[in-house]
């Protein structure tokens, strides 16, 4: 989302514009969460335990309820430190178990990306980041500095094997990124490859798993909480998530073939990928080789601590996000997700 030609955060929609106006908030930045402080006798959440920005220990209490909301990786890690997970692993760890929940950790996912890129030959070279364009920002917050930088525009699509029709493949698409120009020019030339006056901008498609099957975990690594912990991903172990993401690739290469595509010269780029150079380009031999040297995870991880009825024995939360076992505890973030969204999870957390 962008509000006011700047990419908007939880933190300027929802913290900044009350820090000064309600007494009942307060944030303290560069300090760590280290432990949940557990009543043992009544398995109840009474407060926790932090570090601050000098190493100082410190305790807080809480008169209602704990809200754990540190995502999908340091939820699940606090939850360990803290005894609530595998009696096995915390053993292991030298940590007393107080609520022995076998699913604490596992149910990672993630999405899953491939790249390939386009060219375009064009005989004028339109920089991003120019002297007007910086003037135009500071002074309207508009124009071409607005973008965010990630993605200039998303689709969503059902790959071959989706099922009633939900789209399991979101593409990104990034071109014209920011780029700056020597002179402050728009036309300024900056390629070595020469075609007309400016020649070849690099444009690039990144099609992307967003239903995967593959399913990994994360554990600690040691009972430090300032160590980071352990993850296995496991992506790609489900061959159809390999599957999708190669039909994902050939569908990039039928966009070519479009009206839009043909108008701005846009054509594949045919340079093989590094370690794939002995498979003949496009074929299915040869994406699967990209696909598993060149894949790119997503910052989409999910489904640590998931929501789930108490028989399901990888249930970490109720309905209510309460921890199975556990009084007056919630994890409110992405790790509650029992399968992720197929599409950026952000506006789901925040709902």
């Amino acid at each position: 989302m962008v509000y006011e030609g700047l990419r908007m955060s939880t933190s300027r929609a929802y913290i900044r514009p009350y820090l000064n106006i309600r007494d009942n908030l307060e944030v303290l930045i560069n300090s760590q969460v280290t432990k949940l402080l557990i009543d043992k006798e009544t398995v109840t959440a009474t407060g926790v335990e932090y570090v601050d920005k000098s190493g100082n220990k410190h305790t807080i209490s809480a008169r209602k309820e704990v809200i754990l909301s540190a995502g999908a990786i340091n939820s699940p890690q606090l939850l360990l430190l803290s005894g609530i997970g595998p009696k096995e692993h915390l053993e292991e760890m030298g940590i007393d178990t107080i609520v022995d929940l076998p699913g604490v950790g596992q149910n990672l996912q993630n999405h899953v990306s491939i790249s390939i890129d386009y060219l375009m030959a064009t005989e004028e070279n339109i920089n991003t980041v120019t002297f007007d364009a910086v003037q135009e920002f500071i002074q309207n917050r508009t124009g071409n500095l607005t973008n965010t930088g990630l993605s200039s525009a998303t689709m969503f699509v059902t790959s071959k094997y989706a099922t009633d029709g939900v789209p399991d493949l979101q593409y990104f698409f990034g071109g014209y990124q920011g780029k700056c120009t020597r002179t402050g020019s728009r036309n300024e030339c900056m390629d070595t490859e020469q075609i007309g006056n400016c020649g070849v901008r690099r444009l690039g498609a990144v099609p992307t798993n967003v239903l995967t099957l593959s399913r990994g975990y994360m554990k600690l690594n040691s009972s430090d909480p300032l160590d980071y912990p352990l993850l296995y991903t496991g992506d790609l172990e489900e061959q159809q998530d390999v599957d999708v993401l190669i039909d994902g690739l050939k569908f990039s290469i039928e966009l070519t073939n479009t009206s839009s595509f043909k108008k701005y010269n846009i054509t594949v780029d045919t340079t093989k990928m590094t370690g794939c150079e002995d498979y003949e380009f496009a074929t299915d031999e040869y994406f699967e080789c990209v696909i598993r040297n060149h894949t790119i995870p997503q910052n989409h991880q999910a489904g640590t601590c998931k929501m789930g009825p108490k028989e399901d024995t990888m249930a970490v939360l109720d309905k209510d996000l309460k921890i199975h076992g556990v009084n007056k505890l919630r994890v409110v973030d992405a790790s509650f997700f029992p399968l992720n969204p197929n599409g950026n999870p952000t506006s789901v957390i925040i709902m």
